[in-house]
């Protein structure tokens, strides 16, 4: 096991090419074989970075004709640590550090809600700034939903998608989840 130094550039910016500007350097040191929990932690530590209500961004540049790789588990510190291993140069492969408001308002975002249409719905989209105001909003925490609109904010994933099984029961079409993430629900309707 040998010890790896990286840099890394935070409080930059990404421009439209792909390139991380206006950056403050740092660096860390991390054994090889370091996972992604680790790795998240150490820079998050050295960069003063509470964790508790922000999110951590990890990304980095191959080259310059591909866009920013970011590294979101275990597998992507991998992929890293072995192309990092190849050139050990503290310069070489620096992370690029964005810091984002942690955000746990979900809300429904769609564009055709009518019941029975096909093609792909984008029915749950996670805010990534604070855009709905609290006197316009009230947050859903039950299942049991008569009506499923645009604005509308959930508890969270699992009420959402309790409440869109009840909801296409209740108005006879089905659906299926074409793709979930942490920021997005997206149904096929038929």
């Amino acid at each position: 096991m040998s010890k790896i130094p990286i840099m890394l550039k935070s409080n930059g910016n990404w421009d439209n090419y792909g390139r991380f500007r206006d950056f403050e350097v740092d660096a860390i040191v991390v054994d090889d074989n370091a996972n992604y929990g680790i790795l998240s932690s150490t820079i998050a530590e050295q960069l003063s970075i509470d964790t508790s209500d922000k999110i951590i961004e990890i990304k980095y540049i191959v080259n310059e004709n591909c866009p920013p790789m970011e590294i979101r588990n275990d597998m992507g510190v991998r992929v890293y640590m072995e192309t990092k291993k190849e050139n050990k140069n503290l310069g070489s492969y620096p992370l690029c550090i964005s810091v984002r408001d942690f955000n746990m308002e979900l809300a429904i975002n769609n564009e055709s809600t009518s019941a029975g249409s096909s093609g792909s719905l984008n029915l749950l989209e996670f805010p990534s700034s604070p855009a709905i105001e609290e006197y316009q909003s009230e947050i859903i925490t039950e299942s049991t939903q008569t009506y499923i609109e645009e604005g509308q904010v959930y508890q969270d994933k699992q009420t959402v998608a309790a409440a869109m099984k009840n909801y296409s029961v209740m108005h006879k079409f089905q659906f299926r989840v074409k793709r979930s993430s942490h920021r997005r629900y997206v149904v096929i309707c038929g």
